[in-house]
């Protein structure tokens, strides 16, 4: 699958590298790297393998990249579906499964279970590096997921995500109690320097790579020194609500990489609890939900009731 863009004034002077890694950033830094090593990257319509070289506003982009070769072992795992018809799927994603392969992934993902029960989807959506995915989750985060079974459906989603129409809302438990029981987190985030998965809030507008990121949250509960949070990504951001809880000084428990403190939970206690949006084919609205974990249930019944 072939990228192309024309690059903004933003980026100008900078590497090419970095340049392709805060245009495409669902890539990894790695996976750019090989891109450009053997010879799929492309500036002004000539292939340049120089990860270094100098680039600038105006110059035509292309990345082309190819579906990485992973061994997927057998399993018997099987979609939990809220909602199933001849366009779209809804499902319930469990803890502990990507979306999607990443960078070395070799373990079994929801992309691949879903291509083993609905093989026409890789047909019909044969131009697309990960056929049916709109969007994702988090591999540790639970929760409510859209799967597109045709290249009409997956577009007209994708669509919706851009233009924000798409409305999705959370449940997270988290350390500490909000001092504003209702509010909005506007907080550009970039990743961080130091370790390309990770994602931190930008210290300056004009860094590159970075992207606006809002989140409204709502509590629900108050659980002594922790909470229950509803948090809606106004947009849609690696690790946003994450990085906006830590950053707010009420991290998500079980979070190894952004949490600070608290009582242990066994996972990442957040969930993608409800989602709405319009049909792709017959635009009605529908709204689908996913229970509450038994993990926050559990917590929650030992807080209110020690």
């Amino acid at each position: 699958m072939k990228k192309r863009i024309t690059l903004p004034p933003e980026l100008d002077g900078n590497r090419l590298d970095r340049c392709l890694a805060a245009l495409f950033p669902q890539l990894s830094r790695s996976r750019i790297e090989k891109c450009i090593a053997i010879g799929n990257a492309y500036l002004n319509n000539h292939v340049e393998k120089r990860k270094s070289r100098t680039v600038h506003s105006g110059d035509l982009l292309e990345l082309e990249v190819l579906p990485e070769k992973t061994e997927v072992p057998d399993s018997k795992t099987n979609l939990h579906l809220l909602y199933r018809d001849e366009d779209i799927l809804i499902i319930h994603k469990p803890v502990g499964i990507a979306v999607h392969p990443g960078a070395g992934e070799r373990q079994e993902t929801i992309l691949d279970i879903f291509l083993r029960d609905y093989p026409e989807a890789a047909v019909m959506c044969a131009d697309t590096e990960r056929p049916g995915i709109v969007h994702r989750l988090d591999r540790d985060t639970s929760g409510v997921l859209i799967l597109a079974r045709h290249r009409r459906s997956m577009r007209r989603l994708m669509r919706q995500f851009s233009q924000r129409r798409i409305h999705k809302s959370y449940l997270g438990l988290v350390y500490g109690v909000p001092r504003i029981p209702i509010g909005v987190i506007d907080l550009p985030l970039v990743r961080s320097r130091r370790d390309r998965r990770r994602i931190t809030v930008a210290r300056r507008p004009n860094e590159i790579g970075v992207r606006e990121a809002v989140t409204r949250y709502e509590l629900l509960l108050r659980l002594g020194d922790c909470a229950l949070l509803r948090l809606d990504p106004l947009t849609g951001r690696t690790h946003q609500l994450r990085v906006h809880m830590r950053h707010a000084e009420t991290p998500i428990l079980g979070d190894d990489w952004y949490g600070k403190g608290g009582p242990p939970f066994p996972r990442l206690a957040l969930h993608a609890h409800n989602i709405r949006f319009k049909h792709p084919e017959s635009e009605t609205i529908l709204h689908a939900f996913s229970p509450m974990p038994a993990e926050f249930t559990a917590f929650i019944r030992s807080r209110l009731h020690p």
